[in-house]
């Protein structure tokens, strides 16, 4: 498909699950946008938060990637919060209303929804030979995404290998 019409694709998409697909798997009449306008210059509410999450969740538009968790005693702390990802990182970048240029030009940002599509083919990949992905990441900073028997530590650039090699190594 011509690439005009490619990237109006994630938006009907995203268009379609606020106007129908919310409304249709739960009980509550939700507004996304006026959920978003009534609360705009302060925090949504944490119950209004972890509903849509949820919505979403039950839309398999988002999954939670467990933290590593090692069953050996040690001495490092390890965060223990899921990290959450869309399934399809066209979604964020549509949201965003990011163009290619945007992407091009701000790659730290375009580094997050990259990692974010090197999980998901992790995942697949983990997956169909009954593997996990997990992820790790302690408070001293070190983090590394981790599957059954590899760690990998996922950045955009190849400026960036030695700091993340760094990061492998606790």
């Amino acid at each position: 498909m011509p690439f005009e019409e490619a990237i109006k694709t994630p938006k009907d998409y995203i268009k379609k699950i606020i106007d129908t697909d919310i409304d249709r798997i739960t009980d509550v009449k939700r507004d996304l946008n006026k959920d978003i306008k009534d609360k705009d210059s302060e925090d949504i509410d944490v119950k209004t938060n972890t509903e849509y999450l949820g919505d979403l969740s039950k839309l398999y538009l988002i999954e939670n990637q467990l933290p590593f968790n090692s069953n050996i005693r040690s001495s490092m702390r390890i965060k223990q919060m899921k990290k959450r990802h869309f399934v399809d990182p066209s979604i964020a970048t549509s949201i965003l209303n990011m163009t290619v240029d945007m992407c091009i030009n701000y790659l730290y940002s375009f580094g997050f929804f990259f990692e974010t599509m090197v999980e998901r083919d992790l995942r697949i990949y983990a997956e169909a030979n009954d593997w996990n992905l997990f992820h790790y990441h302690d408070y001293d900073g070190n983090e590394f995404d981790d599957g059954d028997h590899a760690a990998f530590e996922i950045k955009l650039g190849a400026n960036q290998i030695d700091e993340a090699a760094k990061k492998l190594v606790i």
